[in-house]
């Protein structure tokens, strides 16, 4: 039994480093880079669901002389908070009136939306999880062929299994 949640874990990481790399790779081939002064924050219950998002208003300035590209924007944190406070902890390392760099891009490619944020995503981040993909991968298929050895042989006999135990 233990062996076959390791598999499932295995194969279940395999693909969320896969996606979520994919994904990351995918971000930081599209982004755009800014310079943000901040006007105000405030956290948001991100849509009334029990989480809490930190949101800046914005005005966005054009990178070589600081002058004003349109109006305010809306800029939110990457991350959503269980608590009110979380949020507003994270809108609280931003200072009023301060120009921080920040960042355009759509959170998938299905989605023609795209926000402001803090995050500036990371080819580091999506080459790793891409390159440990394929060797989770690998190590749930070696479990999965050793426990199959393992049935076709009858499964280990009392002795055999508690040799193995004490080995250990």
């Amino acid at each position: 039994m233990r062996c076959t949640a390791f598999i499932a874990i295995s194969f279940g990481l395999a693909a969320f480093a896969l996606l979520y790399g994919a994904h990351e790779l995918w971000q930081v081939n599209i982004y755009i880079e800014r310079q943000c002064l901040i006007k105000s924050y405030d956290p948001d219950n991100a849509g009334g669901k029990g989480f809490w998002r930190a949101y800046w208003k914005v005005q966005i300035l054009n990178e070589q002389i600081k002058t004003k590209i349109d109006g305010e924007d809306s800029l939110r944190s990457y991350y959503t908070y269980f608590t009110k406070s979380g949020a507003l902890e994270a809108t609280e390392k931003k200072k009023i009136n301060q120009i921080y760099t920040c960042y355009k891009y759509g959170m998938h490619p299905f989605d023609s939306s795209w926000y402001w944020y803090w995050r500036k995503p990371s080819k580091l981040l999506a080459c790793f999880l891409l390159s440990i993909s394929p060797v989770l991968l690998i190590t749930g298929c070696i479990l999965c062929n050793r426990r199959m050895t393992v049935e076709e042989r009858g499964g280990l006999n009392q002795m055999e299994l508690s040799q193995h135990l004490d080995a250990r």
